[in-house]
């Protein structure tokens, strides 16, 4: 195993208590690693309905994933993608349609047990206004594939991070969680700075080419959650 502490610590205070409780728990000689436990999400098109509960609320997740190329530069691309499209559906299926109750973005990826990601599309609305607003999602989907997006909302993409990471540089979980995942990678640690230089060389054509490579529309999962007694009409 390897230990990552972080805060303001004094390595001579630090040392004996790692000594006393870390160096002697009994060791087995080996180092540990992960596992693939086999599970995957499935390939192609799968959509599926589920009815439950008497609520006049629906709910559906458009979760895209697959294989990827696993490095810093296509990691923020990821995330940056994430935030574009974020700031899009809010503002297209909440403040222009007012049919949603709240619209949320996330991607993730990983180098195992093989590099990939994932990117999961999730809002609630009334059951009578899902389809129409899903239809949306995918609408500003091909725009962004198919025209682009413009330089104002790269700004606010490029903004919306710039004040993540000044946050995040103040935090102790945020350089837990680089020092950890840097080690893991075999990144030298050196370059956890630089994220603000992948920042700033973020450009228009950078997202299309990630819509394009990410949001895939022969590999998708989207499962819809309705009432018990709303008819749902054949798709």
């Amino acid at each position: 195993f390897t230990f990552v502490f972080v805060g303001n610590l004094k390595p001579d205070s630090l040392k004996p208590l790692v000594e006393k409780w870390i160096g002697s728990l009994p060791s087995v000689g080996r180092r540990e690693s992960w596992r693939d436990d086999g599970v995957r999400i499935p390939r192609g098109v799968i959509e599926r309905v589920v009815k439950k509960g008497v609520e006049p609320k629906s709910r559906t997740a458009i979760v895209f994933s697959g294989p990827m190329e696993f490095d810093r530069r296509n990691r923020y691309q990821l995330s940056a993608l994430s935030e574009f499209l974020n700031i899009k559906l809010r503002e297209t299926l909440r403040e222009e349609r007012g049919g949603t109750y709240g619209v949320g973005v996330s991607a993730a990826a990983s180098a195992h047990p093989f590099p990939s990601y994932r990117m999961t599309i999730g809002f609630g609305s009334a059951p009578d206004k899902l389809e129409e607003l899903t239809s949306a999602v995918f609408a500003q989907i091909d725009s962004l594939q198919t025209i682009g997006t413009t330089d104002a909302y790269l700004v606010k993409v490029k903004e919306a991070a710039l004040r993540s990471r000044e946050t995040a540089l103040r935090q102790n979980n945020y350089w837990l969680a680089q020092i950890s995942s840097f080690d893991m990678n075999g990144w030298p640690l050196a370059e956890i700075p630089a994220g603000d230089k992948l920042i700033s060389s973020l450009t228009t054509s950078a997202l299309r080419e990630a819509a394009l490579k990410y949001l895939r529309k022969d590999n998708y999962v989207r499962v819809s959650l309705y009432p018990e007694n709303f008819a749902v009409e054949a798709r």
